[in-house]
Protein backbone atom coordinates (compact mmCIF):
# COMPACT_ATOMS: atom_id res chain seq x y z
CA UNK A 1 0.00 0.00 0.00
CA UNK A 2 1.06 3.40 -0.97
CA UNK A 3 1.92 5.83 1.69
CA UNK A 4 -0.67 8.59 0.71
CA UNK A 5 -3.39 5.20 1.16
CA UNK A 6 -2.06 3.81 4.54
CA UNK A 7 -1.98 7.05 5.82
CA UNK A 8 -5.36 8.82 5.18
CA UNK A 9 -6.25 5.30 6.79
CA UNK A 10 -4.92 5.76 9.14
CA UNK A 11 -4.94 9.06 10.72
CA UNK A 12 -7.88 10.84 11.90
CA UNK A 13 -8.49 14.33 12.87
CA UNK A 14 -10.42 14.68 16.47
CA UNK A 15 -12.96 17.03 14.91
CA UNK A 16 -14.07 18.27 18.77
CA UNK A 17 -10.92 20.01 18.50
CA UNK A 18 -9.78 20.45 14.95
CA UNK A 19 -13.38 21.84 14.32
CA UNK A 20 -12.56 21.75 10.08
CA UNK A 21 -9.11 20.16 10.20
CA UNK A 22 -8.26 17.13 7.96
CA UNK A 23 -5.59 14.60 8.17
CA UNK A 24 -4.43 16.87 5.32
CA UNK A 25 -3.10 19.40 7.34
CA UNK A 26 0.07 17.36 8.58
CA UNK A 27 1.30 16.47 5.30
CA UNK A 28 1.26 19.62 3.58
CA UNK A 29 3.57 18.23 0.73
CA UNK A 30 3.18 14.90 -0.82
CA UNK A 31 6.72 13.23 -2.21
CA UNK A 32 6.63 11.44 -5.51
CA UNK A 33 9.23 10.08 -7.26
CA UNK A 34 9.21 10.20 -10.96
CA UNK A 35 10.73 6.30 -11.66
CA UNK A 36 8.68 4.87 -9.32
CA UNK A 37 7.69 1.12 -10.07
CA UNK A 38 10.72 1.50 -12.69
CA UNK A 39 14.00 -1.12 -12.44
CA UNK A 40 15.47 1.93 -9.87
CA UNK A 41 12.54 2.00 -7.37
CA UNK A 42 13.75 -1.21 -5.74
CA UNK A 43 17.42 0.47 -5.42
CA UNK A 44 16.62 4.04 -4.79
CA UNK A 45 14.08 3.70 -2.49
CA UNK A 46 16.76 1.70 -0.04
CA UNK A 47 17.75 5.51 0.96
CA UNK A 48 16.38 7.03 3.46
CA UNK A 49 13.55 9.27 2.22
CA UNK A 50 10.80 11.69 2.69
CA UNK A 51 6.94 10.63 2.01
CA UNK A 52 5.12 13.77 3.68
CA UNK A 53 4.76 16.62 5.37
CA UNK A 54 6.28 19.73 5.78
CA UNK A 55 6.59 23.17 7.58
CA UNK A 56 3.28 23.57 10.01
CA UNK A 57 1.94 26.56 12.01
CA UNK A 58 -1.27 26.18 14.11
CA UNK A 59 -2.09 29.07 16.68
CA UNK A 60 -5.63 27.36 17.61
CA UNK A 61 -5.67 23.80 19.22
CA UNK A 62 -5.19 20.78 17.22
CA UNK A 63 -5.25 16.98 18.00
CA UNK A 64 -5.15 13.73 16.02
CA UNK A 65 -5.15 10.53 16.54
CA UNK A 66 -2.92 7.79 14.34
CA UNK A 67 -3.19 3.85 14.02
CA UNK A 68 -0.03 2.13 13.20
CA UNK A 69 1.87 2.73 9.98
CA UNK A 70 4.89 0.88 9.12
CA UNK A 71 6.97 4.55 9.03
CA UNK A 72 9.08 6.99 10.91
CA UNK A 73 8.24 9.90 11.98
CA UNK A 74 10.39 12.92 12.30
CA UNK A 75 8.99 16.43 14.43
CA UNK A 76 10.95 19.21 14.98
CA UNK A 77 9.68 22.53 17.14
CA UNK A 78 10.82 25.98 16.80
CA UNK A 79 8.31 27.45 18.55
CA UNK A 80 5.46 26.63 21.04
CA UNK A 81 4.95 22.61 21.65
CA UNK A 82 3.02 19.79 21.52
CA UNK A 83 2.62 16.06 23.47
CA UNK A 84 2.33 12.69 22.12
CA UNK A 85 0.63 10.53 24.23
CA UNK A 86 0.67 6.53 23.50
CA UNK A 87 0.02 3.49 26.02
CA UNK A 88 2.99 3.62 27.69
CA UNK A 89 3.15 7.42 28.68
CA UNK A 90 3.91 10.51 27.16
CA UNK A 91 6.80 13.04 24.99
CA UNK A 92 6.73 16.49 25.39
CA UNK A 93 7.90 18.21 22.22
CA UNK A 94 8.87 21.75 23.01
CA UNK A 95 10.48 24.49 22.10
CA UNK A 96 14.23 23.08 19.81
CA UNK A 97 13.25 19.83 20.59
CA UNK A 98 13.52 17.06 18.00
CA UNK A 99 11.49 13.85 18.08
CA UNK A 100 11.75 10.39 16.53
CA UNK A 101 8.75 8.24 16.15
CA UNK A 102 8.02 4.38 15.67
CA UNK A 103 4.56 4.92 13.90
CA UNK A 104 4.12 1.25 14.20
CA UNK A 105 2.06 1.83 17.92
CA UNK A 106 -1.16 3.97 18.28
CA UNK A 107 0.01 7.25 19.11
CA UNK A 108 -2.16 10.19 19.60
CA UNK A 109 -0.27 14.38 18.88
CA UNK A 110 -1.96 17.17 20.50
CA UNK A 111 -0.87 20.83 20.60
CA UNK A 112 -0.15 22.14 23.86
CA UNK A 113 1.34 25.47 23.75
CA UNK A 114 0.30 28.39 21.04
CA UNK A 115 1.32 29.27 18.77
CA UNK A 116 3.03 25.76 17.35
CA UNK A 117 5.45 26.38 14.64
CA UNK A 118 6.61 23.15 13.83
CA UNK A 119 8.41 20.53 11.32
CA UNK A 120 7.06 16.92 10.37
CA UNK A 121 8.01 14.47 8.07
CA UNK A 122 7.43 10.81 7.94
CA UNK A 123 10.24 8.95 6.43
CA UNK A 124 10.85 5.09 4.61
CA UNK A 125 13.98 3.30 3.56
CA UNK A 126 15.60 0.86 4.81
CA UNK A 127 17.86 1.85 7.24
CA UNK A 128 14.76 3.16 9.18
CA UNK A 129 14.41 -0.66 10.83
CA UNK A 130 18.07 -0.43 12.11
CA UNK A 131 16.81 3.16 13.76
CA UNK A 132 13.24 1.79 14.97
CA UNK A 133 15.26 -0.89 16.79
CA UNK A 134 17.45 1.79 18.64
CA UNK A 135 14.17 3.53 19.78
CA UNK A 136 14.15 2.23 23.83
CA UNK A 137 10.51 2.50 23.50
CA UNK A 138 8.29 4.29 21.31
CA UNK A 139 10.12 7.02 20.54
CA UNK A 140 13.25 9.35 21.56
CA UNK A 141 13.53 13.16 22.18
CA UNK A 142 16.14 15.42 22.70
CA UNK A 143 16.94 19.25 22.80
CA UNK A 144 18.92 20.94 19.75
CA UNK A 145 21.40 22.54 20.97
CA UNK A 146 21.82 26.32 19.31
CA UNK A 147 24.58 25.76 17.13
CA UNK A 148 23.40 22.34 16.07
CA UNK A 149 24.08 21.49 11.97
CA UNK A 150 20.02 19.62 13.25
CA UNK A 151 18.64 22.70 12.09
CA UNK A 152 20.59 23.00 8.36
CA UNK A 153 19.35 19.44 8.01
CA UNK A 154 15.90 20.16 8.30
CA UNK A 155 16.38 23.45 6.02
CA UNK A 156 18.27 21.47 3.29
CA UNK A 157 15.14 19.04 2.74
CA UNK A 158 12.98 21.43 3.23
CA UNK A 159 14.39 22.69 -0.24
CA UNK A 160 13.78 19.09 -2.00
CA UNK A 161 11.31 19.33 -4.11
CA UNK A 162 8.23 17.52 -3.80
CA UNK A 163 8.99 15.07 -6.97
CA UNK A 164 12.38 14.30 -6.12
CA UNK A 165 14.77 12.88 -8.49
CA UNK A 166 18.05 10.75 -7.62
CA UNK A 167 19.65 13.71 -6.35
CA UNK A 168 16.95 14.64 -4.37
CA UNK A 169 17.08 10.54 -2.66
CA UNK A 170 20.45 11.25 -1.73
CA UNK A 171 20.13 14.67 -0.07
CA UNK A 172 17.28 13.31 1.79
CA UNK A 173 19.45 10.04 2.94
CA UNK A 174 22.67 12.23 3.86
CA UNK A 175 20.44 14.30 5.99
CA UNK A 176 18.05 12.08 7.10
CA UNK A 177 20.89 10.22 8.45
CA UNK A 178 22.33 13.07 10.33
CA UNK A 179 19.57 13.88 11.89
CA UNK A 180 18.64 10.10 13.60
CA UNK A 181 22.09 10.14 13.98
CA UNK A 182 21.71 12.87 16.60
CA UNK A 183 19.06 12.00 17.91
CA UNK A 184 20.63 8.17 19.08
CA UNK A 185 24.16 10.12 19.84
CA UNK A 186 22.76 12.44 21.84
CA UNK A 187 20.22 9.61 23.89
CA UNK A 188 24.00 7.96 24.44
CA UNK A 189 26.03 10.89 25.40
CA UNK A 190 23.35 11.67 27.87
CA UNK A 191 23.25 8.05 29.07
CA UNK A 192 26.84 8.00 29.39
CA UNK A 193 26.64 11.22 31.46
CA UNK A 194 24.39 10.31 33.88
CA UNK A 195 26.20 7.05 34.03
CA UNK A 196 29.85 8.55 34.80
CA UNK A 197 28.16 11.45 36.82
CA UNK A 198 29.61 13.69 34.21
CA UNK A 199 29.50 17.76 35.99
CA UNK A 200 27.54 20.26 34.03
CA UNK A 201 30.05 22.42 33.30
CA UNK A 202 31.88 19.41 31.41
CA UNK A 203 28.85 18.16 29.68
CA UNK A 204 28.39 22.40 28.24
CA UNK A 205 32.60 22.23 27.48
CA UNK A 206 31.59 18.80 24.76
CA UNK A 207 28.25 20.65 23.35
CA UNK A 208 30.42 23.65 23.06
CA UNK A 209 33.46 21.71 21.01
CA UNK A 210 30.75 19.79 18.89
CA UNK A 211 28.41 22.44 17.63
CA UNK A 212 30.53 25.50 17.96
CA UNK A 213 33.63 23.95 17.11
CA UNK A 214 34.65 26.31 13.81
CA UNK A 215 34.43 29.47 16.74
CA UNK A 216 37.98 30.24 18.10
CA UNK A 217 38.45 28.46 21.80
CA UNK A 218 41.15 28.53 24.37
CA UNK A 219 41.52 27.34 27.22
CA UNK A 220 42.04 30.71 29.39
CA UNK A 221 38.48 31.73 28.15
CA UNK A 222 37.09 28.50 29.79
CA UNK A 223 38.54 29.08 33.27
CA UNK A 224 36.59 31.71 32.93
CA UNK A 225 33.21 30.72 31.36
CA UNK A 226 33.11 27.66 33.96
CA UNK A 227 35.12 29.07 36.93
CA UNK A 228 37.42 26.06 36.60
CA UNK A 229 41.44 25.50 36.23
CA UNK A 230 42.55 24.76 32.72
CA UNK A 231 44.39 21.92 34.42
CA UNK A 232 41.35 20.62 36.06
CA UNK A 233 39.06 20.71 32.90
CA UNK A 234 41.26 18.87 30.90
CA UNK A 235 41.99 16.37 33.52
CA UNK A 236 38.46 15.99 33.66
CA UNK A 237 37.32 16.67 30.15
CA UNK A 238 40.29 13.50 29.50
CA UNK A 239 38.73 11.14 31.72
CA UNK A 240 35.25 11.72 30.81
CA UNK A 241 35.44 11.55 27.15
CA UNK A 242 38.45 9.69 26.39
CA UNK A 243 40.66 12.88 25.10
CA UNK A 244 41.30 16.31 26.34
CA UNK A 245 39.70 19.57 25.04
CA UNK A 246 42.52 20.73 22.41
CA UNK A 247 42.48 17.42 20.58
CA UNK A 248 38.65 16.72 20.79
CA UNK A 249 38.29 19.95 19.23
CA UNK A 250 40.91 18.99 16.33
CA UNK A 251 39.19 15.74 16.01
CA UNK A 252 35.94 17.38 15.62
CA UNK A 253 37.31 19.67 12.91
CA UNK A 254 38.95 17.24 11.24
CA UNK A 255 36.14 14.96 10.42
CA UNK A 256 33.76 17.45 9.08
CA UNK A 257 36.60 18.87 7.11
CA UNK A 258 36.99 15.11 5.27
CA UNK A 259 32.64 15.21 5.11
CA UNK A 260 33.12 18.61 3.62
CA UNK A 261 35.89 17.54 0.92
CA UNK A 262 33.64 14.25 -0.16
CA UNK A 263 30.78 16.57 -0.60
CA UNK A 264 31.78 19.79 -1.98
CA UNK A 265 34.34 21.33 -4.24
CA UNK A 266 35.44 24.08 -1.81
CA UNK A 267 38.78 25.20 -2.19
CA UNK A 268 41.31 24.00 1.18
CA UNK A 269 41.38 27.55 2.01
CA UNK A 270 37.90 28.01 2.42
CA UNK A 271 37.51 24.28 3.85
CA UNK A 272 40.38 25.85 6.47
CA UNK A 273 38.56 28.72 7.21
CA UNK A 274 34.92 26.89 7.58
CA UNK A 275 36.27 24.47 10.20
CA UNK A 276 37.98 27.03 11.98
CA UNK A 277 41.73 27.43 10.67
CA UNK A 278 42.41 30.77 9.22
CA UNK A 279 45.86 29.62 8.64
CA UNK A 280 45.55 27.16 5.57
CA UNK A 281 49.13 25.67 6.49
CA UNK A 282 48.63 24.85 10.15
CA UNK A 283 45.13 23.03 8.65
CA UNK A 284 47.12 20.88 6.00
CA UNK A 285 49.90 19.66 8.69
CA UNK A 286 46.99 18.65 10.71
CA UNK A 287 45.32 17.00 8.38
CA UNK A 288 48.45 15.61 6.95
CA UNK A 289 49.36 14.45 10.50
CA UNK A 290 45.91 12.58 10.90
CA UNK A 291 45.42 11.01 8.11
CA UNK A 292 48.83 10.85 5.83
CA UNK A 293 47.31 13.16 3.36
CA UNK A 294 47.33 16.16 2.63
CA UNK A 295 43.26 17.26 1.99
CA UNK A 296 43.75 17.80 -1.88
CA UNK A 297 45.26 13.93 -2.03
CA UNK A 298 42.40 12.91 0.60
CA UNK A 299 40.11 14.49 -1.97
CA UNK A 300 41.74 12.78 -5.22
CA UNK A 301 42.39 9.33 -3.84
CA UNK A 302 38.33 9.52 -2.83
CA UNK A 303 37.46 10.49 -5.94
CA UNK A 304 39.12 8.45 -7.93
CA UNK A 305 37.27 5.24 -5.94
CA UNK A 306 33.90 7.20 -6.82
CA UNK A 307 33.22 5.03 -9.72
CA UNK A 308 33.87 1.98 -8.31
CA UNK A 309 31.49 2.25 -5.86
CA UNK A 310 28.63 3.97 -7.35
CA UNK A 311 28.79 0.30 -10.52
CA UNK A 312 25.79 -1.57 -8.97
CA UNK A 313 26.99 -5.43 -8.06
CA UNK A 314 25.42 -8.32 -10.35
Amino acid sequence: MDFQKSYYASVRSNRLVNLELTADFLIPNIYDYPFKDSEADGIYMEFLHLLGGGNIHTDFPISFSFRPLNYGLILYTEKGGGRITHSGGALSVTEDTLAFIDCGHTFSLHSFILPWNFKLFFVDGSDLKLYRSLLPGFGEVFRVPEYSFVRNCFHSLLSVPASADVSGILLMHRNLSEILSAVFLAGNTESSAGNKNIPGYLAELHDLLENQYASAFSLEKCEELFHVSRYRLCREFSAAYGMPPVKYLIRRRLDTAKKILLTTDLSIHEISSKVGYDNVNHFINLFKKDTGLTPGAFRQKALAHQPALRSPSR
